[in-house]
């Protein structure tokens, strides 16, 4: 699946909005095996044109062309109850700046770094 999403023109260009948005989603696979097991792979994508974050206007506060991907290999057993699978966020460990907060420090946030975990599942 591929969702990119542009951001209608108005009357205000100071709008902290993306001016586009897209996404991508892929079953890379779902192999049955000769067990009656299964193996799969999953990723996803992210990304996100010129983004301003404040209403004015700064060479700091703005980003453009963020992207973030994940990744998710499986194994179903063959009873279809218990599943575990190896995940990954943000496999490419970019720093992406997300937002800001300007008070008094002008402080910018970025995104997590990447995130390594294992995930079992049981199916009632």
């Amino acid at each position: 699946m591929i969702r990119v999403t542009p951001r209608p023109r108005s009357a205000s260009s100071s709008s902290s909005a993306a001016n586009w948005n897209g996404c991508f989603a892929s079953t890379a696979g779902w192999w049955p095996l000769a067990s009656g097991a299964e193996i799969y792979a999953y990723t996803d994508w992210y990304l996100q044109g010129y983004t301003n974050f404040f209403l004015y206007k700064s060479r700091e506060y703005h980003t453009n062309g963020n992207y973030e991907g994940g990744l998710k290999v499986g194994y179903v057993f063959p009873n279809k109850d218990v599943e575990v699978a190896l995940y990954a966020r943000n496999i490419t460990d970019q720093a992406n700046l997300q937002g800001g907060i300007d008070f008094n420090n002008r402080t910018g946030f970025v995104s997590d770094p990447r995130v390594i975990g294992v995930q079992l599942s049981g199916h009632l």
